[in-house]
Parts: C-alpha cells; structure tokens; sequence
C-alpha cells in the first residue's frame, strides 16, 4: 500500500518579522539594564571652557592641548598665604594622591587668580609620577571669563589674596565637566573613585561596551 505523502507548506522567513521581533530584544534588553545597572558613570555636565593661557614657561596652552587625558582644574593665587580658600599646600596634596594611586596620566591644572606674571608661577607645578601640574594665567578680563564664565567661579581680588569659593573641576579627556567639588581639601576616596570612573569609561568606549555605557549615561546610573 502506497500512502501519499503531504507536502509540506515551508513558507520562507519573512524579513517583516523583525519589525516585531528586534523591538521586543530592545525591551528586554533595556529593562535588563535598569533592573541590574552593571555600570555607574559620572554625570556629564557642561563642555569645560575654551582658553588660551600662559604656564610658567610663558607659553601659550590650549584647553586642546588638554584634550585626550583626564583633567583636574582647580584655583588659587601664588603668593596667597594660609587666609585664602585654597592654597598651594592643598593642591600639592591633591597631586600626590593621584601620583601615589594612579597610574594613567592626568593633568591637574591651577587658574591663578591674581594676575600673576609667569615668573610668578615657574617655581609651582611639576611632575610626580604620571600627574602633571601647571599654572595658568592670562589678563584680568581673560581670566575672568574663563574662570566665571567657564569654571561659574566669581572671585574678588584683595591685594595678594583672592576671596573665592574653593572647587575643584574633574573634565574628562574629551573636554565635558564630570563632577564639581565645593571644598579646598579633597576627600581623597572620593576623588581617586571618581577617577577611576573615567579611567574605565574611557577604556571601554569601542563597540558592545560603549553602547553600555551610553545606557548608564541615559539611565542616570550616577553614584551615590
């Protein structure tokens, strides 16, 4: 006995199916990613200002001269004594808490805020270990645009010293205001996370890992 068989309709993939299909990956993926949040990013504040100062050296740098490695501004007068709100000492110490840490080169840059020549700051600054410090100056009008209109620090100069709320400035290699701190004397747990932060978003920004962290940047998945 001869049974017939049927044939079987094989109707071919319809490339429609991913209209309906891809959104619901993205969903799932999505609520993954807020359920779980794998990755906690700093948040992206401002562009930091574009300048054009003298260092020590009297020569002329760029905030693209920056550009590429993580930077920390900060503020300060070069002859201002224990009596102003952020002094040399303080800054000093900030360098060897990420020469002492960190292995990655960083900048670590001081706006001097009292019309200082550059022979005023060639003795301040220097390497230690990967972090390079340098001061910065320019005119009045110059500075004060930078470091207000920038920076939104609004100073007033008093002979030797400068009245100003002290702050530093975390920027990352691309040139955006990661993170603001209001105090002369940086928590050095506080910094050297933040730090790192950078350091691992900027080594995981090709392919499947950026895409990551741009859904940490839309998710808000800052810290605490």
């Amino acid at each position: 006995m001869v049974v017939a068989s049927k044939a079987v309709d094989k109707r071919p993939f319809s490339p429609f199916l991913w209209l309906f299909v891809l959104p619901g990956v993205v969903v799932v993926a999505i609520v993954s990613f807020v359920l779980f949040q794998p990755i906690t990013v700093l948040p992206r504040i401002a562009l930091a200002p574009g300048f054009g100062l003298q260092n020590g050296d009297g020569a002329l740098v760029s905030n693209e001269d920056l550009r590429g490695t993580i930077t920390l501004y900060s503020f300060g007068a070069a002859h201002c004594g224990s009596d102003c709100g952020q002094t040399v000492a303080d800054i000093a110490a900030v360098q060897q808490t990420l020469a002492a840490a960190v292995t990655t080169p960083i900048n670590l840059v001081t706006m001097a805020l009292n019309e200082e020549s550059p022979a005023d700051l060639a003795a301040l600054g220097g390497t230690t270990g990967t972090v390079t410090w340098q001061w910065l100056t320019g005119d009045a009008q110059r500075m004060r645009y930078v470091v207000g209109g920038g920076f939104n620090l609004y100073y007033d100069q008093q002979g030797d010293s400068v009245d100003f709320e002290p702050r530093y400035v975390l920027v990352d290699s691309l040139g955006m205001i990661r993170a603001y701190y209001f105090t002369a004397q940086l928590d050095p747990a506080l910094l050297l996370r933040d730090v790192n932060f950078l350091i691992e978003e900027t080594r995981n920004s090709t392919g499947s890992k950026k895409l990551a962290y741009e859904a940490a940047h839309l998710f808000l998945c800052y810290p605490d």
